[in-house]
C-alpha cells in the first residue's frame, strides 16, 4: 500500500486520483468539482474514508489475515475499494477460501446491477473465477463427512459450501439478464459464467 501512495501529506494528488472509481474520476474532471479544494468538501471526505479503509485492509492483508481484511473491506461498504480489490484478485482465486467467498459473493449482486459497467464486469470476472475455483470441491464439501463419525470441521465446510452454492444460485438470475446486455464485454462474460 505504501509503495504507491505518496510519502507526503498530499495524499489527494495525482496518485490518489489514479485509484478512484469511474464515478469519482468524473467528479474530479468536472469544473464544478475543482472548486472543492478545501476540506470538508464531500469528495475529500470520501477520499479520506477510502484511504483509511485501504490502509486498514492493507495492514490486515500484510499480516496474513486475509479473512479479516476481506471482512473489513466488505464492512466498509465502499464499492470503489471493493471494486479495486476484485480487479486485483479475480485472477488469483486461490486467495478465496469458503469463508472469504461467502463474504464477497453477496456484494456481487449489487455489482451486477450497478450503473457503471466496470462494476458489472468485475463482478462477472470474479464469479467466473470463483466458479472455476470452487467447482471441483463444492460437491465434495456438500456431502459432508465420509465416515459414520461426527466430524465438526466437515459439517462446517458443508454448511459454508451450501451457503456459497445458494449465493451462486441467487446470482444466476442477474447473470441471465446480463447475457442480453448491449455492452459486448458484459454480455460475453455473462455468457461464460
Amino acid at each position: 500500500m505504501q509503495s504507491f501512495l505518496p510519502r507526503s501529506d498530499a495524499v489527494f494528488g495525482d496518485h490518489m486520483a489514479a485509484m478512484l472509481a469511474p464515478h469519482d474520476r468524473y467528479a474530479l474532471s468536472h469544473p464544478e468539482s475543482s472548486r472543492c479544494v478545501e476540506p470538508p468538501c464531500r469528495l475529500w471526505e470520501i477520499l479520506a474514508q477510502r484511504l483509511e479503509t485501504l490502509q486498514n485492509v492493507s495492514s490486515l492483508w500484510q499480516s496474513g489475515d486475509v479473512r479479516s481484511s476481506v471482512e473489513a473491506l466488505v464492512a466498509s461498504h465502499d464499492d470503489a475499494a471493493l471494486l479495486d480489490f476484485i480487479n486485483t484478485v479475480h485472477r488469483r482465486p486461490a486467495v478465496f477460501t469458503l469463508d472469504t467467498a461467502a463474504l464477497v459473493l453477496p456484494r456481487l449482486a449489487d455489482f451486477t446491477i450497478h450503473a457503471h459497467s466496470e462494476y458489472r464486469i468485475a463482478a462477472l470476472r470474479l464469479l467466473l473465477s470463483l466458479a472455476k475455483h470452487f467447482a471441483p470441491v463444492l460437491p465434495e464439501f456438500r456431502r459432508g463427512p465420509k465416515s459414520g463419525f461426527f466430524d465438526l470441521a466437515a459439517e462446517e465446510r458443508a454448511k459454508k459450501a451450501g451457503k456459497i452454492l445458494g449465493e451462486f444460485r441467487s446470482l444466476q438470475a442477474s447473470v441471465m439478464v446480463l447475457k442480453a446486455c448491449r455492452e459486448p464485454e458484459v454480455a460475453r462474460l455473462a455468457g461464460e459464467v
